[in-house]
């Protein structure tokens, strides 16, 4: 009965150390959900600061399923042979594949909320802008209405425009009028001015914290990714992405190269090539004898038809020349 005995008294605390490992796991996940949940209520999802801070608190809490994985990957490693450890490597690659997932798809998420962020706080600016020249045109009105200095001051208490002293009450309207106005765009500009862009100082903590979440969320998906084990290939999900993108990249070099000319074929480019090169020449070779056989010919035709103009004219002469002596006799 001893022989019998000893495999069960080893095997018997590894199935209780496999079981407390695989609660610690559920727990750790049931943690993450709640801890996580507990940060996004009340949901806000067209609001981007609520998006922003949720992908916040994924990515800040993303250790702990980390550790519920790696307590999965080690109840399975406590018993490789066993259908329980089997099964826990199966969970735990199938928890790291939807958790790799999810943390992908806090990107685009990141980028919705930057840029419905950027988006609000550029139509918040321009109601600000729009605001604040509506109330400026409105004082400017009242001061090209007033038809004297206090009425001039009254209109400026009740459009809380800029203030007439009863020592400018002296002061001519025209001048008057154009003091406040110039004061009307001084006031303007200051208030335009002081309104944060989006270049600004005052978001600048944002797209930092903005920065920082992508990169945990990626650091997150690979972490996932390299835990995602398939046991028939004896591979991460990380690894077989890789090893794809290998063979893609290798397939585009082998693609790539087989466009670019072999050795053989080189040389019967460079053959073919010479035979054009001397075609060529042996064309442009024929063409110049044709051009100068053609002007030659053209030469010796012009030559030919001074000649008979020559024998015209001596002819002309000649006839010239018996009729003067005809006349003379």
């Amino acid at each position: 009965m001893e022989p019998d005995q000893a495999p069960l008294q080893q095997t018997a605390p590894d199935l209780g150390i496999v079981t407390v490992l695989v609660s610690a796991a559920l727990a750790t996940f049931a943690f993450f959900v709640v801890y996580v949940a507990a940060d996004l209520l009340p949901p806000q999802p067209q609001d981007p600061l609520w998006l922003l801070k949720a992908a916040t608190a994924f990515t800040n809490a993303f250790i702990i399923p980390v550790v519920g994985v790696l307590f999965l990957h080690l109840a399975a490693a406590l018993s490789p042979l066993t259908d329980v450890g089997q099964r826990c490597r199966a969970l735990a690659s199938r928890a790291a594949i939807l958790l790799a997932l999810v943390f992908l798809l806090l990107l685009p998420i990141l980028g919705f909320a930057t840029w419905r962020g950027i988006a609000n706080v550029k139509t918040a600016n321009q109601q600000q802008v729009d605001q604040i020249n509506r109330n400026a045109e409105r004082v400017r009105v009242a001061i090209r209405k007033a038809s004297s200095p206090k009425e001039l001051q009254q209109f400026m208490v009740e459009q809380q425009g800029p203030q007439v002293t009863a020592e400018e009450l002296n002061t001519p309207l025209a001048k008057l009028k154009q003091a406040k106005l110039l004061s009307v765009e001084q006031v303007k500009f200051f208030y335009v001015g002081q309104i944060p862009g989006i270049r600004t100082e005052a978001y600048e903590p944002i797209f930092i914290q903005t920065l920082r979440t992508t990169a945990l969320t990626l650091a997150a998906s690979l972490c996932f990714a390299s835990l995602a084990w398939y046991p028939n290939r004896q591979k991460s999900l990380l690894r077989l992405f890789l090893d794809f993108n290998d063979k893609v990249k290798t397939r585009i070099a082998s693609k790539l190269n087989s466009l670019k000319p072999t050795p053989d074929k080189k040389d019967r480019n460079d053959r073919l090539m010479e035979q054009s090169r001397n075609k060529l020449s042996q064309s442009m070779l024929r063409n110049e004898r044709e051009i100068n056989k053609n002007v030659q010919k053209r030469k010796k035709n012009l030559a030919n038809i001074a000649e008979q103009r020559e024998k015209q004219r001596k002819k002309e002469l000649e006839r010239q020349k018996k009729l003067n002596s005809n006349r003379k006799d």
